[in-house]
C-alpha cells in the first residue's frame, strides 16, 4: 500500500468549476512519502489564506490525524468483523477504548459503539459498518440517496445507540463507503449527540440533510457552542465519493495514491479498498495545502468527466432496477419509497413538536405496508423518547 502512496503532482481545481457559493468546505491535498514540508520561501512565494492558516494549524493537523487513524482502523476495520477477533481486542486496549454494543438494525444496517476503557478519558466512537451484502448494495445504490433506507428505518436505533454514549461524552461518529454516509446523515439527524464526523472513502449525502446540519451548527455558534466538526478522507481516483449531492461542512482531505498502471485506471474501484490515512501517517507524508474547492463534490478535474457520468449513472441505473423490482413485489428488507416519503412527513413533525399520538394516527392511517407502519412507530417513540431524557438533562 505504501508504494501505492508514493508521492504525486496535485491537479489543481478548476476555478470556473465552481462559485464561491458552492464553496462551504476546505480540501486539503496530501501527498506520502519523503517529501520535505513546504519550505517558508516557498510558501511566502504565493500566500493563499489557506496556505497561511494551514501553515499555522499543521502541528495540530498531524496530531489530528494520528488521533483519526483511530476511527480508520474502527470504521474500515472493526466495523466490518463478526466478531470481534484477539488482535481487535488488543487494538482497542492500546487506544483505551473497549466495545460498548454491536446491534443489528433493519436493511442490513449494522453499527458499533465503542467506549473509554476504565480511567482511560477515551472518546466514545461509534462506527457505522459499510457495504457488506446484498441488503448494503441496494442501500448504496438507491437513486433516493446513498444510504438513505438504512437511516429511514433505523433512525429511533441509532438515536438510542447515540444516547448510550453521552455519560462518556459526545461522541466522533464514523465510517467507510456507505458507513460513512451513514455517519453524516446520523449527524444532521441528531446533532445534538454528536460531536465529530469522521469518514472515510465515503459518497455525499442529500443536500437538505447538510443544510440541516448546518443550519444547527450556525444557530449553535451565536449561542457560543461547539458546532459539529466534519473531517472527510478519500483517496486519489476512488470512484465512490463521486455519489450523493454534498458532504457535511468541514474538511475533504484528499490523498495522492501515485502512479497507476492502465489496469489500475480501468479498475476504479481499487483505491476504494485502500487504508490511506495510517499509511500517509507511518509514511510521514508532508500535506499540501491548496485553495478552496467545492465541497458539493470532490473536483471534476480528479477524474474524467466520462467516468463521473459513469458512476452516476451505476448509482442511478442499479437503484431505478431495485425501485422497480419493488413495484413488481420482489421487495427487500429496506423500506420502499412510500414509506420515505411518510417518514420524511412524520420526522417534519418530530421537529415541530407535533404531539406524538397525532403522528401515530397518521402512520396507522396511511397506505404502507402493516410491518412498515410498526416499524415506522418504533422509530417514533424511539426518536422521542431520547428527545425527552435530553431535554430533561439540560440546564
Amino acid at each position: 500500500m505504501r508504494d501505492r502512496l508514493a508521492a504525486a503532482p496535485v491537479v489543481q481545481d478548476d476555478p470556473e468549476e465552481a462559485t464561491e457559493a458552492e464553496r462551504p468546505s476546505q480540501t486539503r491535498f496530501h501527498t506520502s512519502g519523503p517529501l520535505p514540508p513546504v519550505s517558508t520561501a516557498t510558501a511566502q512565494a504565493r500566500p493563499s489564506a489557506s496556505e497561511r492558516g494551514f501553515a499555522q494549524a499543521s502541528a495540530d493537523q498531524r496530531a489530528q490525524m494520528q488521533r483519526d487513524v483511530v476511527a480508520e482502523h474502527l470504521a474500515h476495520g472493526i466495523a466490518y468483523h463478526d466478531e470481534i477477533t484477539s488482535d481487535d481486542q488488543a487494538y482497542l486496549e492500546s487506544k483505551g477504548l473497549k466495545v460498548g454494543a454491536t446491534l443489528h438494525g433493519r436493511g442490513g444496517l449494522d453499527l458499533t459503539t465503542f467506549v473509554p476503557a476504565d480511567g482511560s478519558g477515551a472518546t466514545p466512537v461509534l462506527a457505522f459498518r459499510g457495504t457488506k451484502g446484498t441488503d448494503d448494495l441496494v442501500a448504496d445504490a438507491n437513486p433516493a440517496g446513498v444510504g438513505a433506507f438504512q437511516m429511514a428505518a433505523n433512525e429511533g436505533l441509532i438515536a438510542t445507540a447515540l444516547a448510550s454514549l453521552q455519560r462518556y461524552g459526545k461522541p466522533v461518529v464514523t465510517g467507510h463507503s456507505l458507513g460513512g454516509a451513514l455517519a453524516q446523515m446520523a449527524a444532521a439527524r441528531f446533532p445534538d449527540l454528536v460531536g465529530r464526523v469522521v469518514t472515510f472513502q465515503s459518497p455525499g449525502i442529500s443536500r437538505d440533510m447538510v443544510g440541516k446540519l448546518d443550519a444547527y451548527n450556525r444557530k449553535t455558534e451565536q449561542s457560543g457552542g461547539t458546532p459539529v466538526q466534519s473531517q472527510h478522507y478519500s483517496v486519489e481516483g476512488d470512484i465512490v465519493p463521486l455519489a450523493g449531492q454534498a458532504f457535511t461542512s468541514g474538511f475533504i482531505t484528499v490523498i495522492a495514491s501515485g502512479q497507476h498502471s492502465l489496469l489500475d485506471g480501468l479498475n476504479p474501484f481499487n483505491e476504494h479498498a485502500a487504508y490511506p490515512l495510517e499509511d500517509l501517517v507511518k509514511s510521514g507524508g508532508s500535506p499540501s495545502v491548496h485553495e478552496l474547492a467545492s465541497a458539493d463534490r470532490p473536483s471534476q478535474s480528479r477524474m474524467s468527466r466520462g467516468l463521473q457520468r459513469f458512476a452516476e449513472a451505476l448509482r442511478v441505473g442499479v437503484g431505478r432496477a431495485v425501485e422497480l423490482g419493488e413495484r413488481l413485489g420482489h421487495r427487500g428488507a429496506s423500506p420502499t419509497q412510500a414509506y420515505m416519503k411518510l417518514w420524511e412527513d412524520v420526522r417534519t413533525g418530530i421537529d415541530k413538536g407535533q404531539n406524538v399520538e397525532q403522528l401515530v394516527t397518521t402512520i396507522e392511517g396511511s397506505s404502507i405496508r402493516e410491518d412498515d407502519k410498526n416499524l415506522m412507530i418504533e422509530n417514533l417513540r424511539q426518536i422521542t423518547s431520547v428527545r425527552a431524557q435530553a431535554s430533561t438533562k439540560r440546564p
